[in-house]
């Protein structure tokens, strides 16, 4: 019964934690917004931002879970389901790159709590992955339906189809992988998706290092 809840409702469960990962990284962005107030530049972004979580994700959390919860009731086929879930990702799409801007910031401005950034970044770190995850899926799964193939090869297991799962765990492996273990990309677009995943996950490892060792020198 949990298996076949997961197996249909996956995609709905993802943008899930998605989403609370997300709103955590917003909570800490507030008090980042009042250790910030001297620097003129990451002061005006963090405060847009801020007012945007203060003010309009409280009106749209709720839109969101009832979405969500519409996507887990429907069939699966439906078309609507499908431009909703679409839309949520995209959302947290958008999400991920406006945090991956401001955490990059922070590191030529620095906020006066040295605990903050790293903090935000162990948040910002999963819902990176997973959206990345969610993108290949997406891209592959689109593929296949409109011209019958991949664009996207798992070398590991070439015979076997790959499932949503499959995806999310080559996401996961940048994590201890210089590359995506045996993933790689078949057409161009997908080749430049892999590559900027590589460069946002060498960009955040690198905030990550600099940041533990500002930490650990106070």
């Amino acid at each position: 019964m949990v298996t076949r809840v997961l197996r249909r409702n996956w995609e709905v469960l993802l943008l899930l934690v998605i989403g609370l990962f997300q709103y955590a990284s917003g909570q800490v962005l507030e008090f980042t917004q009042s250790s910030s107030k001297d620097y003129v530049l990451i002061a005006d972004m963090v405060a847009v931002l801020g007012r945007f979580h203060q003010y309009i994700v409280p009106l749209l959390s709720p839109l969101w879970l009832i979405v969500l919860a519409y996507c887990a009731a429907v069939p699966l086929g439906g078309r609507l389901r499908r431009s909703l879930l679409d839309a949520l990702a995209v959302f947290a799409m958008l999400k991920v790159g406006l945090l991956f801007l401001l955490l990059n910031l922070l590191i030529l401005f620095p906020p006066q709590d040295r605990v903050l950034p790293i903090l935000q970044l162990l948040l910002f770190l999963p819902s990176l992955l997973l959206v990345w995850g969610w993108i290949y899926w997406r891209m592959d799964s689109n593929a296949v339906a409109t011209t019958g193939q991949r664009v996207f090869l798992f070398r590991m297991s070439a015979d076997i189809a790959p499932g949503p799962f499959d995806y999310i765990l080559a996401s996961l492996t940048s994590l201890i992988s210089t590359t995506l273990g045996g993933f790689a990309g078949e057409t161009r677009a997908a080749r430049t998706l892999i590559f900027l995943h590589g460069f946002m996950m060498w960009d955040v490892m690198g905030l990550t290092l600099s940041r533990a060792i500002a930490l650990a020198s106070l």
